[in-house]
């Protein structure tokens, strides 16, 4: 993702994810309305009649978009993508200290740790505030963590590239 907004700019990339979006959502309708023939019902079989992630994904991905500048968008896409992916890895494997039914400490420390690395990395590259990319840390962690009715592929991305902007706006 943040070599095709470098490569294709915010508005090449914007109507990108729009477009991707798009043709996400009308897939997806036409696999609950089975509409797409057999096979499909193997899908629906797996996936029941949520959404898929990748959908939340390029939702979340288009308002951090909208909303942020470059920096802040790749901190809240890599936070999501390396600190939700740790989480489940190291939560899955070690986790013994349970916070609710699929969280752990342990995962939860690990996506910190994740988040933590990829604000040195945004802050070095792109010269986002440091201070800002900790506190976006914190907020995918707690998100990740917390987040119960909605998808964290979208709220993940959304709390966290809001709330850098907003720090460093500030």
């Amino acid at each position: 993702m943040p070599l095709l907004y470098h490569s294709l700019g915010k508005t090449g990339f914007t109507m990108l994810v729009a477009f991707l979006l798009i043709v996400s959502i009308t897939v997806d309708v036409l696999r609950r309305k089975k509409l797409l023939g057999e096979k499909i019902e193997e899908i629906n079989r797996v996936f029941g009649s949520r959404w898929e992630g990748h959908i939340y994904f390029l939702l979340g991905t288009l308002i951090v978009t909208l909303l942020t500048e470059e920096g802040v968008l790749v901190a809240a896409i890599l936070m999501l993508t390396l600190g939700d992916g740790a989480a489940a890895l190291i939560g899955t494997k070690f986790g013994r200290h349970k916070i609710k039914k699929n969280k752990s400490v342990e995962g939860s420390l690990a996506c910190f740790l994740a988040c933590i690395a990829t604000s040195m990395f945004i802050s070095n590259f792109y010269g986002v505030d440091l201070e800002a990319l900790l506190a976006g840390a914190l907020v995918a962690t707690a998100t990740e963590t917390f987040s119960t009715r909605l998808d964290d592929n979208l709220t993940i991305p959304i709390a966290t590239g809001l709330t850098i902007q907003l720090i460093q706006n500030i």
